[in-house]
């Protein structure tokens, strides 16, 4: 199966101070995800998900290893050109309605045909039919995080990259969210997305890489998790993600 992202050895620190020393954020980690199977980032707030996303992303880079992009040819344009991302926290004109955030990424984007049938699968698709004309403002938060998602989709990506999409949602959003993630996958995207409940990543990935102060501490099938650990070790890690972990 073909590699589409390759960490290998990567170390980032960023300084916390004036005197004080650079603090590591990510330790040494490597690791390869495989094409046609959705990985979740799993692990406490501030444990290094959304640093290591960046840096897969090229929007910071590593002070020592590298990332390579071998189904790319190692040809970061040609990858990125195939990329939908959606950020933790994405930043919404609120001014805006839904169709016109929509044309905004779409000529963003370089999207080519008809853009009101776009737009029109891409609203049906995250539940957001006839809602066009409503401004962001007016939006719920359930609502944006499904039209920053749409925007993720627009153009028709063949690797997402969504970071704790599920973030701040109500038990019925954060359901539905996953149900329209599930039928991406099934869709046939491949699917890369950080969470800090593991049960979150359960529903939709194949994989799973658990991530603890900057280390990585699995990565494999989420079905071979307890065969590869410790009972213990296993709960006293699960207890920590599931109550969210240090800030």
């Amino acid at each position: 199966m073909a590699v589409w992202i390759e960490v290998n050895n990567v170390t980032k620190s960023f300084p916390v101070g004036f005197w004080m020393r650079a603090r590591e954020v990510i330790h040494q980690a490597s690791f390869a995800l495989e094409e046609n199977r959705s990985v979740g980032f799993v692990g406490p707030n501030g444990s290094g998900k959304t640093t290591l996303m960046k840096l897969m992303l090229n929007f910071i880079f590593p002070d020592s290893g590298e990332i390579r992009y071998p189904s790319c040819d190692n040809n970061f344009s040609i990858f990125r050109s195939q990329l939908g991302f959606m950020p933790e926290r994405p930043f919404l004109y609120d001014f805006l309605s839904a169709r016109e955030f929509l044309y905004f990424h779409w000529v963003l984007g370089g999207g080519t045909g008809s853009f009101k049938k776009r737009m029109d699968e891409i609203l049906k698709k995250v539940r957001l039919s006839g809602e066009e004309n409503t401004r962001l403002r007016h939006f719920s938060k359930g609502m944006l995080q499904r039209i920053g998602l749409g925007q993720a989709l627009l153009h028709r990506p063949k690797y997402l990259i969504l970071d704790e999409p599920m973030s701040g949602l109500d038990p019925d959003g954060r359901y539905e969210m996953r149900v329209i993630l599930k039928e991406q996958k099934d869709a046939g995207s491949t699917i890369l997305l950080s969470s800090h409940l593991i049960e979150d990543v359960e529903y939709i990935c194949d994989d799973v890489l658990l991530i603890m102060e900057g280390r990585i501490v699995y990565f494999g099938a989420i079905s071979d998790l307890k065969k590869n650990m410790q009972e213990d070790d296993l709960y006293s890690i699960i207890s920590r993600l599931n109550v969210g972990g240090r800030k």
